[in-house]
């Protein structure tokens, strides 16, 4: 079994920013690849894209639950642009919505800025690291699992 770990789409994609299929279009691409299912991470970090629901993520993995796998993801900034931002409770209820992990996580902080060190202290352990991913100061963090 063949499964993507790392793919993106868009329930209505933006035709003049990055062209993110549909999900109907990852999974023609899927079936002509024979890949059998695919972990669709959400963007959320105005950064690098407009910002994306996570609720788009867990829709479209419940209109193909053999196909997708849907992953959260929480800008450390969220809520109150804190290092004590209640992420745990986001993560949660994500969790508990069907998300099998967190990522990818791109923000223009390094790595070790104290927002992004919150989510170690909420019991996530950083398990993949880009730097400048996709521009000079803009780092990839992926997270493990939800267990």
């Amino acid at each position: 079994m063949f499964i993507d770990i790392h793919a993106h789409a868009y329930r209505k994609p933006i035709p003049f920013v990055v062209q993110f299929c549909t999900a109907e279009q990852v999974i023609e691409r899927y079936d002509q690849a024979r890949i059998e299912r695919g972990v669709l991470l959400p963007i959320v970090s105005p950064e690098i894209y407009l910002p994306q629901a996570n609720e788009d993520i867990i829709e479209m993995a419940a209109q193909h639950p053999d196909r997708f796998i849907p992953w959260c993801n929480i800008d450390p900034r969220a809520l109150t642009n804190s290092v004590d931002a209640p992420l745990d409770r986001l993560l949660r209820y994500y969790r508990d919505k069907g998300c099998k992990g967190v990522g990818e996580i791109m923000l223009n902080v390094p790595v070790r800025d104290s927002m992004v060190q919150n989510y170690i202290s909420n019991g996530f352990v950083p398990v993949g690291y880009r730097k400048d991913h996709f521009k000079v100061g803009v780092d990839e963090i992926i997270l493990d699992r939800f267990l």
